[in-house]
């Protein structure tokens, strides 16, 4: 079948949700972009009964439910049409729902939330929806792509309806799905997924068929469809506590008085998981968030700033690669309790993006921090107005594969060749320059939010050849516990070397991130 390019999502869905003030359940939507479609365990026979690909985790939205489907598939047509033109299909959902909510007669809460299940439902499994509507008895015979770009669309949403939402083929019609569709086969029979494993895991669970191959290549085919299935559900809300206003406990109590649940995060002392996901009107919208006694942020990104042990550093830390400043605030909560009293900024922020740079002085400004946190206009002259550092943490710019479960259109927008190739350069170039601001015994972290060899393994064994003659292993101290047997032979570390550390969501719960460390020699 057709590919199309698209750009890379990095929006957020609670931004997506604040903007737009629509219902919780529409925002449950976003947030887990898939929430009510996820693929059932991969079951390794060659047959499946189409209705087996999908299980329920939320409530299905049903034509009875005052929907104007008519209306519903219209709009969600066009903002798949956008999105596989190219368009960020968030972006193209939250102008869809803007312009629907300024006509004269709305959209209700079933109209939204029919909307953003439908549009994001079929861009996240896209790929085995477009394998089940062009299936036809004799595939190798017929091929595939019979249906052009719009035919395509209509036939993958209506496929999407009628499996899984359970609308009936006459209350389909009914939109003007199928009035440029003919669909090659009876959906109520079974169907035959690829021979091929990589192919099978690939369509089964709709992903490129060159990301499941990286997967089992690094993984095996057992581990790999595990990894896909998580990859097809909704991630953990997870936040951060800033311990230097009150403890996880103190937090956990007060999310508890306002009726949210929580479970401690089992490896960062600082995580709490929201046990119920989103709360209604989103996380962002907390109390304790507004106020700064907490942030959203994934376990594994705080593990990171973790990895610095800052506490054994002699000198001040430089977040090379700050972004919104998430890792630049736990370190500080780690420097003000260890230095409480220091009148000089412990820690130096760089950040090449302007806006970004702009965002994080905001957020200093909010939390009282200007005083600890020094953001840098640039590189030059570091050394020479505050000495080399004594930790560096380089969390580097790459394809953010780790968080594929977070952003519906990744999957898609991932390239091989900058994966393979660009991200690596890039990569190997902002590490080796970063190793220059650390001062003997110093401490050097390399972090990404990739689950790609090419993009952590093999860029952390290039340093070790390259600067072995100045940096040596600073094996982890973390004790990361799988949630599986399947690396229990090698201590719970997903990667052989002592100073390099794998998280993956199928093994400890957070997204993927890599984590190498090493010191710089004396002298």
């Amino acid at each position: 079948m057709a590919s199309f390019p698209g750009r890379r999502v990095m929006a957020s869905r609670w931004m997506l949700g604040a903007i737009l003030g629509i219902n919780t359940l529409i925002l449950n939507e976003i947030n887990g972009f898939s929430s009510t479609n996820r693929f059932a365990r991969l079951t390794g026979r060659p047959n499946h009964n189409l209705s087996s690909c999908f299980t329920k985790c939320s409530p299905d939205i049903t034509p009875s439910d005052r929907m104007d489907r008519r209306r519903v598939c219209g709009v969600a047509i066009e903002v798949l049409r956008s999105a596989r033109k190219g368009q960020n299909v968030e972006k193209a959902l939250k102008r869809a729902l803007r312009a629907e909510m300024k006509v004269p007669v709305a959209m209700t809460k079933a109209d939204r939330q029919g909307l953003a299940d439908a549009v994001l439902g079929v861009t996240v499994h896209r790929k085995t929806l477009e394998y089940i509507a062009t299936y036809p008895s004799k595939k190798e015979e017929q091929g595939e792509g019979d249906l052009e770009f719009d035919g395509l669309i209509n036939a993958t949403l209506a496929v999407y309806l009628h499996l899984h939402k359970k609308w009936a083929w006459e209350e389909i019609g009914q939109t003007g799905l199928l009035n440029q569709v003919r669909l090659p086969h009876n959906l109520s029979e079974k169907i035959l997924w690829p021979r091929d494993p990589i192919q099978k895991l690939a369509t089964y669970y709709s992903f490129p068929s060159w990301v499941v191959s990286k997967f089992v290549s690094q993984f095996g085919i057992n581990q790999s469809a595990k990894l896909c299935r998580i990859l097809n559900l909704r991630g953990p809300v997870t936040v951060r506590t800033n311990t230097l206003f009150l403890s996880r406990e103190d937090m956990q109590e007060t999310l508890k008085k306002a009726n949210i649940s929580t479970t401690p995060t089992r490896i960062s002392p600082w995580g709490l998981i929201l046990d119920q996901g989103r709360p209604k009107g989103g996380a962002i919208h907390l109390p304790a968030i507004r106020d700064g006694l907490m942030e959203l942020q994934d376990e594994g990104s705080q593990l990171i700033a973790l990895s610095t042990e800052w506490n054994e550093s002699k000198g001040p830390v430089l977040d090379y690669c700050a972004g919104s400043g998430g890792k630049t605030l736990a370190l500080a909560t780690m420097a003000i309790k260890l230095h409480p009293n220091q009148s000089t900024p412990s820690i130096l922020a760089w950040e090449p993006m302007e806006s970004r740079r702009r965002h994080l002085t905001q957020r200093l400004t909010d939390l009282n921090l200007t005083d600890s946190i020094h953001i840098l206009d640039s590189l030059d002259k570091v050394e020479s107005k505050f000495g080399q550092m004594g930790c560096t943490l380089v969390d580097a710019p790459c394809s953010s594969s780790g968080t594929l479960r977070r952003h519906p259109q990744l999957r898609w927008n991932l390239n091989s060749e900058e994966c393979e190739k660009l991200y690596p350069k890039l990569q190997r170039e902002i590490l080796a320059n970063a190793s220059f601001t650390v001062k003997p015994n110093g401490t050097l972290v390399y972090a990404t939010c990739s689950i790609f060899r090419e993009e952590n393994e093999e860029v952390a064994n290039w340093f070790d050849r390259e600067f072995g003659d100045k940096f040596d292993p600073w094996p982890h101290s973390l004790q990361l516990q799988s949630n599986s047997a399947h690396h229990a032979s090698c201590d719970s570390m997903t990667s052989t070397a002592s100073h390099f550390t794998t998280l993956t969501p199928h093994d400890h719960g957070t997204d993927g991130f890599f984590i190498a460390r090493w010191r710089r020699k004396a002298g």
